[in-house]
């Protein structure tokens, strides 16, 4: 049964590819919008699908060809922080003539050229917030308006970055965080759909998910790091790589109807680690399948945007 869930998955991320693919080379000359967003689309789900393929198959062949359909189709959309880590999960797959593509792919965004904004259309400008936000790893809103003056010469009002940042966080380009309409919103790389993340382990990042279950009883905590003290949750465990996330005693304390909830939905304000990172900080792993944990700082109802918890009010260091 769950080779035949597989197989389905798999034909409906192909054909999700193709459709998109064919929608945005249908809007080019027209919407300029929405041709990126189309591709954008295909990128998200070609990762879905080599994901897939790697680990469930090992088929490394085919993973390549999507990992390099990712790249390629964030590459022509401007989302080069995303097309970036195709290329370079491509690489680290091994495959030597993928390998060749791929750094042609990683050659071709870091020339000059490619990464020059249009500021005079609003795709520049998206692309320019998009920039800074990568560049300067998470910003507020205050900050952007200074950096987009400062690196591109260009004046954003409050409104319009924000406006901008909902789209971008509707593209899966970055996440935010903050609001109503008004106050400073605080915008992060979006680090969840990544090919790899490997070069981001340490960076704050905001993640957006449901809660599948807590799994904290199938880690062993060492008894000289008892102090690190930490309930462990899956989050968005359809996803691939499943996410760990990590909640300080005090938060889980405060929210136990909440966390103990399942489908309960939040977003998280925390730095994305390494999935043994857990075992440094103490606990012996009995079962691992999974590859990332954010260690939550903040959290955050999904739907009425309260904040729950957060580490530096409480505080713990």
């Amino acid at each position: 049964m769950n080779e035949l869930i597989k197989n389905d998955e798999i034909r409906v991320l192909v054909k999700a590819i193709s459709s998109n693919l064919i929608r945005a080379q249908r809007e080019e000359g027209r919407d300029l919008n929405s041709r990126n967003r189309y591709l954008e689309a295909a990128g998200s789900d070609s990762i879905l699908l080599g994901r897939l393929l790697l680990d469930e198959y090992n088929n490394k062949v085919e993973s390549s060809e999507y990992f390099l359909s990712g790249g390629r189709s964030f590459e022509e959309s401007g989302a080069l922080n995303p097309s970036r880590t195709c290329y370079e999960k491509v690489i680290e797959i091994g495959l030597q003539d993928f390998r060749d593509f791929a750094k042609e792919g990683l050659e071709r965004i870091e020339k000059p050229e490619q990464r020059r904004v249009n500021l005079n259309t609003k795709e520049g400008r998206l692309n320019g917030l998009d920039h800074i936000v990568w560049k300067y790893k998470g910003l507020n809103t205050i900050q952007a308006y200074e950096y987009m003056k400062k690196d591109f010469g260009i004046e954003l009002s409050r409104s319009t970055i924000r406006a901008y940042a909902h789209e971008l966080e509707e593209r899966e380009r970055v996440a935010i965080w903050g609001g109503p309409q008004g106050r400073i919103y605080h915008i992060y790389p979006n680090l969840a759909n990544l090919a790899t993340r490997k070069d981001y382990y340490g960076d704050e990042t905001i993640i957006s998910g449901a809660i599948e279950n807590r799994v904290t009883p199938s880690f062993k905590i060492q008894f000289q790091n008892w102090r690190y003290n930490k309930e462990i949750f899956v989050l968005n465990g359809s996803k691939r790589p499943k996410w760990l996330m990590t909640v300080d005693m005090n938060a889980y304390i405060k929210n136990l109807e909440k966390l103990t909830k399942a489908g309960y939905s939040l977003k998280v304000v925390g730095v994305l680690q390494n999935f043994q990172s857990l075992a440094v900080n103490g606990y012996k792993i009995i079962r691992s399948q999974y590859q990332d944990v954010l260690d939550s700082r903040v959290l955050i109802d999904y739907n009425t945007g309260e904040q729950l918890y957060n580490r530096l009010d409480s505080g713990v260091s």
